[in-house]
């Protein structure tokens, strides 16, 4: 990412918001919009 001149946003806060929530949610968003590192994240909190 730094090589690539990128930014991350965190959106780590919004696991707990998921969990607590107890709904399922359909995660639609554009292309190159973070969504495979957000479940990346996901994927480390569990």
């Amino acid at each position: 990412m730094i090589e690539d001149n990128l930014y991350y946003v965190d959106k780590s806060s919004f696991v707990r918001q998921l969990v607590d929530a107890e709904k399922y949610y359909f995660l639609s968003r554009p292309r190159r919009f973070g969504k495979s590192v957000f479940i990346d994240t996901l994927k480390e909190a569990f």
